[in-house]
């Protein structure tokens, strides 16, 4: 099947710490007092990405987007569409890192999850990328005291409330304007919605795996909205008791592979 690569026009971000966020849960109230925002000058540059502006990062310019993932029910299309079709993504015309990514995570702010269920599942999910490559993509989860969302030289994830509008999680990125090389990434959850670990996933949560599966692949892809997207794991939208982003369809791996090779 003819391939369908999409430039992605620069987006970039950086959030403004306010306050902060058994395998289903609901958040607890330390979580649900920490609250992340866009940056009042945060400007969207298209559906779901936000510009956040530079800064600077051992002598080089770096640009920060954030890219916000909604909740929308994924209603079947006409014609039916599945995880076969082979369209991506690129960002700003191939961002990738250089080096192997480590996300962190702070116990004290998982969203009301036990540690341990969160550490498999986000490890699975990172495995799933992983596994497709050659390039050594992600180590293992580990933990940190962190509670900030910005350019700070962290890779964390971290649960906190992101309003009530629809937005499930958000990633931001940043990167180095000259070589195209992504230097951080930061994913928070909502602490709006109800999380779950488990195998199966009960019909008003969001299924953990399936999102962060999702966001993880923003290390190098965009998102798609267009309707033959809608099985593949980088579709902008995501639903209550949904699972088909946890395995990655053709379009993920043709677009992780072209970008850090198979």
């Amino acid at each position: 099947m003819k391939k369908i690569i999409l430039g992605l026009a620069s987006i970039a971000l950086v959030f403004g710490l306010i306050g902060s966020v058994g395998a289903i849960n609901t958040a607890s109230k330390k979580d649900q007092k920490k609250k992340f925002s866009l940056p009042e000058n945060a400007v969207e540059v298209s559906h779901g990405v936000f510009y956040l502006g530079e800064s600077m990062n051992k002598g080089e310019v770096v640009e920060g987007y954030a890219f916000v993932h909604y909740a929308k029910s994924t209603a079947k299309s006409k014609p039916v569409w599945d995880d076969t079709v082979d369209i991506y993504k690129f960002m700003r015309g191939g961002l990738k890192w250089a080096n192997t990514i480590q996300y962190k995570i702070n116990p004290s702010y998982i969203g009301g999850l036990d540690q341990n269920d969160v550490e498999i599942t986000l490890n699975a999910s990172l495995e799933i990328w992983d596994s497709e490559i050659s390039f050594e993509f992600f180590d293992s989860i580990t933990t940190t005291t962190e509670t900030s969302v910005g350019f700070d030289g962290t890779n964390i994830v971290i649960w906190g409330y992101l309003g009530s509008s629809g937005t499930i999680a958000q990633n931001t990125i940043w990167f180095n304007r000259r070589t195209k090389e992504i230097v951080e990434s930061d994913v928070v959850f909502n602490t709006h919605y109800i999380w779950s670990a488990v195998e199966n996933c009960p019909d008003n949560a969001m299924d953990l795996q399936n999102i962060a599966t999702h966001e993880f692949g923003h290390n190098g892809l965009g998102d798609l909205y267009m309707p033959k997207s809608v099985e593949l794991t980088m579709h902008g939208y995501s639903d209550y008791g949904e699972t088909k982003k946890q395995d990655l369809g053709t379009g993920d791996v043709s677009g992780i592979q072209e970008l850090y090779g198979n």
